[in-house]
């Protein structure tokens, strides 16, 4: 945020923009939930590059603007390490604590298999069992005893992603079905742990079957 406004922003433009909100509310959630702001503000650095008080001062000036949604993810900060991960949900919660948490979105997200030892073991697989795990650990973190939006980070299938744009066939691997994941999703909005599930970095191919089962 500060540096995509320091970079390109001239001084004139940045105080003009301060007296004027940075998002207006613009889609409603449900009829007892807040409006969606137009802006949803990531916090991938907070907890490393961003410390606790520069990630809560913005926090407070994006709320002041009139953002209300605010994205995370178990695997935060990047670049990902052992040391950090679950800071930046930790920081945001930090600060989730002081607000009325009705008239906050909260959106974070459960890890893709990967290279991360440190989150169940790389983590090896999107299982029901990760997901409910990854979820309660998130809750923890965020010191809430719900969660807006609840997204799968990536899939446990191989899709092009982060950069890549070419399908390749030798990269597939067997899976956990998307059958089980929304099982898994779906236990969490009923226990009103989770109250609308979304995906990321995921493929049209994948949204489809999600959306074929009823709950996206």
């Amino acid at each position: 945020m500060q540096n995509a406004l320091s970079n390109h922003t001239p001084t004139h433009s940045f105080q003009k923009a301060q007296q004027r909100p940075l998002a207006q509310s613009n889609k409603q959630k449900g009829p007892s939930r807040p409006s969606l702001s137009r802006i949803c503000l990531g916090t991938m650095f907070f907890g490393a590059a961003t410390q606790q008080n520069a990630a809560h001062s913005m926090l407070n000036l994006a709320a002041e603007r009139g953002v209300n949604c605010f994205d995370t993810a178990e695997m935060y900060p990047v670049p990902q390490s052992a040391v950090h991960q679950g800071q930046s949900e930790i920081v945001f919660g930090n600060w989730l604590q002081e607000q009325r948490r009705e008239d906050i979105v909260v959106a974070t997200k459960v890890t893709g298999p990967g290279q991360m030892p440190w989150i169940r073991g790389g983590p090896a697989s999107l299982s029901a069992k990760d997901i409910l795990e990854a979820l309660e650990g998130s809750l923890n973190r965020l010191h809430t005893d719900y969660i807006d939006i609840y997204q799968l980070h990536w899939p446990d299938r191989y899709v092009p992603m982060f950069g890549e744009v070419e399908f390749r066939p030798e990269n597939a691997y067997s899976s956990v079905p998307i059958e089980e994941q929304m099982q898994a999703l779906s236990k969490a909005v009923t226990a009103g742990k989770v109250r609308h599930i979304g995906l990321s970095n995921e493929s049209a191919w994948g949204v489809d079957q999600f959306s074929h089962l009823g709950i996206l």
